[in-house]
């Protein structure tokens, strides 16, 4: 087994296509083919469902899979980490941010490029449990997101900041005498709120089973953009 034939397979994985997978890797379709072959000669087990095309993973395939990117994860942090002992830090920092932690995003990348000048800043929306997979994937650098109610496992984490719940609506909306705004209120309020997709949305709806109710609100969005307009 080889690491290039570990890259073919979750560059196919990820792609879904033989030839987008072969241009990632900067190979002829024919040699990835091979690789995945030998790949699978090597493991007594076949990875992939294929034809004449790309037809899904199979079910060793599917189970392999994360085993395969913590592996390729794995030798780049190492090279990354002899790198780093010998320059300072350059290149491109990925990071994820869920919605709601996306305004942090300028205070982080401004101390993180002030403490690192050779390093660029990518910045990917993501959901919590994207941005969970991508960090065990190795896919992205870092994530900012909920440490509490679904945290991240096996991770290093730090608190950068807390979350309050704020009521908006119209100023004609409610009696405009009223200053803060019960759950009993909420409930019987027309709402938009995140999908449920979306980690807040998720623990807002614990809240409100823990007391009893539930919310339907009249329109969702994964955008709080979309939801204040």
């Amino acid at each position: 087994m080889h690491l290039r034939q570990l890259r073919y397979f979750v560059a196919i994985a990820r792609q879904r296509h033989f030839a987008r997978a072969a241009e990632e890797c900067g190979v002829s379709q024919p040699t990835l083919s091979a690789g995945l072959s030998a790949l699978e000669a090597d493991l007594g087990h076949r990875l992939v469902e294929r034809d004449r095309r790309f037809a899904g993973l199979t079910s060793h395939g599917e189970a392999i899979l994360p085993w395969a990117e913590q592996i390729l994860g794995a030798v780049g942090s190492m090279a990354s980490t002899l790198s780093a002992s010998a320059a300072p830090l350059g290149g491109e920092f990925s990071l994820m941010a869920i919605p709601a932690a996306q305004s942090l995003t300028g205070r982080f990348g401004e101390a993180l490029l002030r403490r690192n000048p050779g390093l660029s800043l990518s910045v990917r929306s993501a959901t919590s449990r994207e941005i969970d997979r991508a960090l065990h994937a190795f896919e992205c650098d870092a994530g900012l997101t909920y440490l509490d109610h679904e945290p991240p496992a096996n991770t290093l984490s730090i608190a950068l900041d807390a979350e309050r719940y704020l009521f908006v609506t119209r100023a004609d909306g409610i009696d405009g005498a009223v200053t803060e705004a019960s759950w009993q209120m909420i409930v019987s309020t027309p709402l938009c709120l995140l999908h449920q997709s979306m980690q807040f949305r998720r623990i807002l709806d614990a809240r409100m089973a823990a007391l009893g109710t539930s919310i339907v609100p009249r329109a969702v969005a994964d955008s709080y953009v979309v939801l204040l307009d």
